[in-house]
């Protein structure tokens, strides 16, 4: 006797009754009669509650609510859906386009480095970059500086192979 399966052996009931009522004209079939049994043998406290007359009639009107509120949610559509249907609801062609002047303020503020109103911009084009680059001496990049403590000129630099032990192999 589990909770969820007695809330869907009530729902089988109530759709059951439901289409019983409409003469079993309708579209899809969602009743199960034996699952009718098994709500009457698994769930009799549930089975108990349809006994009430009070009860009955909120345990239907709850499931019309129900039932109404799922279908108002799939086939009802508001002005904002039917707005956004309108316009994002089919394939858009190339004469739908339209301008949205809300997001022009990329467009005007970077209009002056676009390539398509300054076309005498030739950025690809090859020019001479002799008269570009300046040479620069190497006394200016600093090669050649002495670092005070450190000495790196070869001579001073002592390389005798009884220092290493080298004479010894």
């Amino acid at each position: 006797m589990r909770k969820d399966e007695c809330k869907a052996l009530e729902e089988n009931y109530m759709n059951c009754m439901l289409q019983k009522v409409l003469k079993d004209k309708v579209l899809n079939n969602r009743c199960r009669l034996d699952s009718v049994l098994w709500f009457h043998l698994e769930c009799p406290l549930d089975v108990a509650k349809f006994d009430d007359p009070i009860h009955f009639k909120r345990k239907w009107r709850n499931f019309f609510a129900e039932t109404k509120a799922t279908a108002e949610l799939l086939m009802v559509e508001n002005d904002e859906e039917k707005r956004m249907r309108s316009e994002y609801g089919h394939i858009p062609y190339p004469e739908d386009a339209k301008e949205k002047v809300s997001v022009r303020a990329f467009p005007d503020e970077f209009k002056h480095l676009s390539p398509l109103l300054h076309d005498d911009l030739d950025i690809d084009e090859d020019e001479d970059d002799s008269n570009m680059q300046v040479r620069v001496k190497d006394e200016d990049r600093g090669y050649g500086k002495k670092i005070p403590g450190f000495e790196s000129e070869g001579e001073k630099i002592d390389l005798l192979s009884s220092k290493f032990g080298a004479d010894q192999l």
